[in-house]
Parts: structure tokens; sequence; C-alpha cells
């Protein structure tokens, strides 16, 4: 198993970052604690000119007028065919508040860090490990030089496929990554205390190293490394994790709508939502609308469509099959709806996915 080096260049703290932490502080605004979007952007821009340092990125993860909370999509975040993802989370940066789509594995390898959900807070010690469900919105908050942390991410659309291992007994992570196909109301969040597991030798840096040096494989191998880890986790570190609920931060019923589809995509219907959310189909539309700017029929072709791609960017799978499998009365027809959503035919999608999984 390899070892983290903290010392080299890329574990390094954001330097203009804490310059403009330091700046605040003396000016008696402390941006280590949440701001929204529209107050980060402000911040930074006051920095920005009064320091003449523009080194700094002004978040714009939402629009300035945006009235709801930023969810990160699967398929701007993760590599083509790729189902894990891990970066080293800055320190000094302010997040505004988000949420994913996905899992979020929040690890702090070193030092203290914050955590919010709402206005509770969750402190993070040495080795502590925070795993986040799809859609509840959180900030994390890594304001000490000492702090190393990591974010890990696990798509939602893959778990169960990718990682069957997992479902296959009772215990702590398939409870908690099977609430997510349950009816659960308030969301779980789980913690682990590992305590000086990720000083050593340990499988997160082996999943970190896969991961920034991709290759053949890579893709099956850090997988594997997931899910050893994850068993690691429940032999060493179970017996004090614990489940923490946040009834603030409880997903809105036009995110739980927006997943269900996202779930069901070929088999879903205005009707069918209707009966399982207890909305009229209007109600329904009007709050997809209102969650995504889109309409039921746009939506529903845009995950067909990224559901598709996601097929294409596969090159073990034949195009001719994907078309075959994906109902579509012709193949030209699948090749102009192709084009026409991405802009590209299969082929270069193809072409452009794999160039992408090894950069």
């Amino acid at each position: 198993m390899a070892k983290f080096d903290f010392s080299s260049n890329e574990f390094q703290i954001f330097r203009d970052y804490k310059a403009m932490y330091l700046f605040f502080m003396n000016r008696n605004i402390d941006i280590s604690v949440p701001h929204n979007t529209p107050e980060l952007i402000d911040l930074c821009r006051i920095y920005q000119r009064e320091t003449g340092n523009f080194r700094v990125r002004v978040p714009t993860a939402v629009p300035r007028d945006s009235k709801t909370m930023f969810t990160a999509a699967e398929n701007k975040i993760f590599r083509p065919r790729f189902d894990i993802q891990i970066n080293f989370h800055g320190n000094y940066y302010p997040v505004p508040p988000h949420a994913h789509e996905y899992f979020e594995l929040l690890i702090n390898t070193k030092g203290n860090s914050r955590v919010f959900f709402g206005d509770e807070e969750v402190p993070l010690a040495p080795g502590d490990l925070l795993m986040i469900p799809p859609y509840v919105g959180h900030t994390n908050m890594v304001f000490t030089d000492e702090c190393k942390m990591f974010s890990m991410s696990v798509r939602l659309s893959t778990i169960r496929t990718r990682f069957p291992t997992l479902f296959m007994s009772e215990h702590l992570l398939s409870n908690f990554f099977g609430k997510m196909y349950g009816t659960s109301d308030e969301p779980h969040c789980l913690i682990f205390h590992t305590r000086d597991y990720f000083l050593g030798e340990n499988l997160l840096a082996d999943i970190y190293n896969e991961y920034v040096n991709p290759s053949e494989y890579s893709r099956e191998l850090l997988n594997l490394l997931t899910a050893e880890f994850f068993f690691t986790l429940l032999r060493q570190y179970s017996s004090d994790a614990r489940e923490l609920v946040f009834a603030n931060s409880r997903p809105q019923i036009e995110t739980l709508i927006t997943q269900y589809i996202r779930e069901h995509p070929d088999s879903v219907s205005l009707s069918e939502l209707s009966r399982r959310f207890s909305y009229s189909e209007r109600q329904i539309s009007r709050l997809i609308h209102s969650s995504t700017g889109m309409s039921y029929s746009q939506l529903v072709r845009k995950i067909r469509m990224e559901a598709i791609g996601e097929l294409v960017s596969n090159p073990c799978l034949p195009i001719e099959q994907i078309i075959a499998d994906s109902g579509v009365s012709s193949p030209s027809y699948f090749y102009k709806t192709f084009r026409s959503y991405f802009g590209m035919t299969p082929r270069e999608y193809r072409e452009r996915s794999q160039a992408g999984a090894y950069r």
C-alpha cells in the first residue's frame, strides 16, 4: 500500500486564498463560516479590487440570482466511464452551500475542519471520514494550514452495479447506500473515526495515486480498491461509527422527483410521478420546471441521452448493439437524434471520451 507524502507541492495550502482569509479577518469578516454564492462573489471582488490579486477565483457554482442551492451533476464531475473521483481539497478555499447528485466522502487525513449542514456544524478531527448522500446541502470548511482533506465521490447511478458486494449482507454501509433507494424521509450521513489510519500506508493513498496517474484498467482497479477500502472501514472502524441526521438539509420535493426520474428514465411517466408523490401532473411539471428550468419531456430526454452517451463512451460495447437495445425505431433516427443532442456522431463522441479518460 502507498503512503501520502504531505510535503509534496500538490498538497500545499492555497496561499492566495489564505491571504484573502486573513485580509477579511482583519476587517472582522469571517469567511470560514458559510456564505451564500452572491456574498462570496462580492467578497472576492472586493479583495481583487483592493489588493490587485486576481489569482483568487470568484465562486461561480450558481448564478448570482439563483434561488436554489447548486447541485453538482454526475456528468460534470466524473471522467467518462469512471465511477470514482477523488481530489485534494484546497485549504482556505471558500465553498458555498451546495449538494451533489452522487455520494461524497470528506476524508480528514490530518488536522481539523468543519462541515455545516444548514445551521448545524460537524467538526472533523484527524482521521475522520464523513459520508454524505446525494442531494444533501452542506458546506465544507478547511481553514487551517495543518488540515489535509480529500473529497472522494462515488456515482449514485452505478453504486449497485459496480459495487454489488456492498449489498450482499446487512451492515452500516449497505444501510447507508441503500437508503437512497428506500423511503427514508431524512438524510442520514455516516461518520467513521479512523484516527491515524491515513498517516501510514493506507488504501486511500492507493486510490488517489491510481486516479491521478490513470492507465489501462484504471477504472476497474479503482473500483476494486474502493470496495476494499469500504470493507476495511467496516472491519476496523465500524464499532464507533455513527449516523448523523440533519433535518435542515432534507431534500426538497423537486429534488426527489428529479432523482426518481434519473433512476427510472426508461419507464417513468407523469402519471406515475403523480401517484408516487401525491401531486397532480400539472403540479409535477411545475415543480420540475422550477427546479431544473426544463419541462418534463426535456428533462427525460436529457437524462436518457446522457445514459446513451455513457454507453457510447464504453469501447467494449458495439454501437450497433447500443442502437438495438435503445428501442429507437431505426439506426438513422438514432444517429440523427444523437448528433442533434451531442453535436457529433457516436463514433466521434466515443473517441473524445476515450481521450478524456486518460488526461
